[in-house]
This record gives structure tokens, sequence and C-alpha cells, in this order.
């Protein structure tokens, strides 16, 4: 089963590439393939508009949006998807995709979290029964 906002997540990601590499030849790869397969579909414009702000989480929505309805209507567009997005999990992580949304980026320790607007507050360990 495919989500087609971790694709477009994952479409934003190989966005920030430019035309570099962000990982290793065969991840790269995964990102080629995966944004080839969904410009087949949905054409260039769509993968193209990702990659003008990967940052942006409406246009990411709209393009997963439009990658689910294709692939509920089409199963061998959504089983292809499926493979790459399962070989993206296990080889990248969806936490990457969190680090190009992201705005700020947050560092926890200890119970504390330090950001670029430093905030923090004491979290309790689930652990402890406090709350």
């Amino acid at each position: 089963m495919i989500d087609g906002g971790v694709l477009a997540g994952y479409l934003a990601v190989a966005g920030t590439r430019a035309t570099g590499r962000l990982f290793d030849e065969p991840v790269d790869a995964l990102f080629d393939r995966l944004a080839q397969h969904v410009a087949q579909r949905l054409g260039w414009q769509a993968v193209q508009s990702i990659n003008v702000n990967p940052g942006d989480w409406r246009r990411q929505r709209r393009i997963g949006q439009s990658i689910d309805a294709v692939a509920r209507a089409d199963a061998g567009f959504a089983v292809e998807l499926a493979r790459l997005q399962d070989r993206l999990d296990r080889q990248v992580g969806r936490q990457m995709i969190n680090v190009v949304n992201a705005q700020a980026n947050v560092q926890a320790s200890n119970g504390s979290a330090y950001g670029r607007h430093h905030y923090e507050a004491e979290v309790p360990d689930p652990r402890s029964g406090r709350e």
C-alpha cells in the first residue's frame, strides 16, 4: 500500500538534490525512478513544482492526493510506487522528509529540546509514572 503524502515528501527530498547527488548512487537512482514514474502519470510539471519549493507542504499535499487518486485507478502504478516507497523507507527512512519540511532543526536531549528559537520544557519519562 502506498502513501501519496510520503511519496510527495520523497519527491521533495529528491528536489533538494538539484543536479548533484544527495546519497549514494543506488539511492539517488531510486529517487530518479520515483520522479520518472510519477512524471509519466502526472506530468513533469507536477514533479518540477515540488522542486521549485521542496518545503511547500500545500503543494506536496496536492501532489500526494494526485498520486493516491491515480494509484487507486491504476494497480500497476500503485504496485511500482509501493515497491519504490518500501525501498526508500528502508534505504533513507522517512525522517529525511522531516528534514526537508522542517522550519527549524530541534535537538532533544535529557528531557529538553533546543532549537533556533530556544524553547525548553521538561518532558516526563513515561516509564516513571509521572505526568
